[in-house]
């Protein structure tokens, strides 16, 4: 929701164009200096190297993989915490706040829409998908 503590809790959500700075591609956006965006193709070599097969990894929709999600959440192996914060809808809706989040890519899929990944409550694995630019997602910088 829209709440400070939300925030302070779980981080922001930026639609697609406000993280990428309005920039269409090869842009840092929203991250510090000597930090980047995470492509589509960051993401799938972060899943393989957690032990997705490549042809999952690459899948372009579904849920994917076995128990990747869960490493990467909360609790898990890796030290990635993705936390259950929500999203907000394209009409400005929060939702699945404490049951779900997603995290955008730098890789738009159309004009409109962009690849980003999914975790939720009831899933182990990693759910592969395309969003509306004008979702609000959480975002992760990589080191350059």
């Amino acid at each position: 929701n829209d709440e400070e503590t939300e925030c302070d809790t779980y981080g922001g959500l930026y639609q697609w164009d406000e993280m990428m700075q309005y920039a269409k591609n090869d842009s840092p956006g929203i991250c510090p200096d000597g930090w980047h965006l995470p492509t589509l193709q960051e993401w799938e070599t972060l899943e393989m190297a957690l032990g997705m097969p490549e042809e999952q990894a690459t899948a372009t929709s579904g849920w994917q993989g076995t128990v990747e999600g869960n490493m990467l959440k909360y609790g898990g192996s890796t030290g990635f915490v993705a936390l259950m914060g929500g999203n907000r809808s394209s009409s400005g809706n929060f939702i699945l706040g404490g049951l779900g989040t997603a995290f955008w890519t730098a890789t738009q899929s159309t004009t409109y829409n962009a690849k980003a990944r999914s975790f939720d409550t009831d899933h182990s694995q990693i759910n592969h998908t395309n969003y509306s630019k004008e979702y609000g997602h959480a975002v992760r910088c990589v080191e350059d």
